[in-house]
């Protein structure tokens, strides 16, 4: 493990990607952050959104559940893993949380979209996505929400919409799945690494290098998507997802925040 993280001036929001919870069963999703974070005195906040929905669903969700937790002016940091990243962009340039952050951080998080939603959302006739749609709609879920996450999506309008806001700082890191791909990635992201490299060049299974990136580069790792969270329960292929949030933990408080 890394060595511990700074206390940072403002409360850190720990914002879950799609497909999942902050916590299902006994899986955290931040697996051992939260808890390394508080050792230290940070105040950690983990909201609790769709795991299947729309930007504006979450994004929706994402505001109530931060002005709930922080009544008042208070800022906080947000932080997101995959479409996490997205919904905090969302709530600070459509939904006027602004004046409440402090910064932005993106991990893993498809900043300009990823081909591979792109892919899937080809693959299936109209007519079956519809009914697909109508399912899920009844169980109160959405696949709209990854569609969104679609290269063309944002080359169309997201990135027009997803401006960043004057005051807030933004930041992003990554990883990139490197050789011996059978080692160093789970096997749900052999096809996938290979399929997006072709298109978008190295990535981590599901988003790209240059994807990721936006704001300040913060770094680098070697390892897969899901490897950046600790999954899964603290196996991750030889990437120290540690040391990637402790990083992070200390450029934000280097920077004031």
């Amino acid at each position: 493990m890394a060595a511990q993280p700074p206390k940072l001036k403002h409360p850190l929001v720990l914002i879950h990607g799609l497909g999942a919870k902050r916590q299902m069963a006994f899986v955290e999703y931040f697996w051992g952050i939260p808890h390394w974070l508080e050792e230290v005195g940070n105040r950690v906040f983990q909201p609790d959104l769709s795991l299947w929905h729309t930007l504006e669903t979450r994004g929706t969700q994402l505001k109530e559940q931060i002005e709930k937790e922080f009544p008042g002016e208070s800022k906080v940091n947000l932080l997101g893993h995959s479409m996490g990243g997205v919904d905090a962009r969302f709530v600070v340039s459509k939904l006027g949380l602004g004046h409440r952050v402090a910064s932005v951080t993106t991990i893993g998080t498809p900043n300009q979209g990823t081909s591979l939603a792109d892919i899937a959302g080809g693959l299936l006739p109209d007519d079956l996505f519809h009914s697909a749609e109508r399912l899920a709609n009844r169980l109160g879920l959405s696949h709209e929400g990854f569609l969104q996450l679609g290269a063309r999506n944002f080359k169309r309008t997201l990135s027009a919409e997803l401006s960043d806001a004057p005051g807030v700082a933004y930041f992003s890191a990554t990883s990139v799945i490197r050789k011996p791909v059978l080692k160093t990635s789970l096997p749900l992201f052999w096809l996938t690494e290979r399929i997006l490299r072709r298109s978008e060049g190295e990535n981590d299974g599901f988003v790209s290098a240059q994807s990721a990136r936006h704001g300040t580069d913060i770094g680098t790792w070697v390892g897969d998507h899901y490897g950046q969270i600790g999954q899964i329960m603290g196996r991750s292929r030889g990437l120290d997802h540690f040391d990637l949030f402790g990083t992070v933990m200390k450029r934000l408080h280097r920077e004031g925040f």
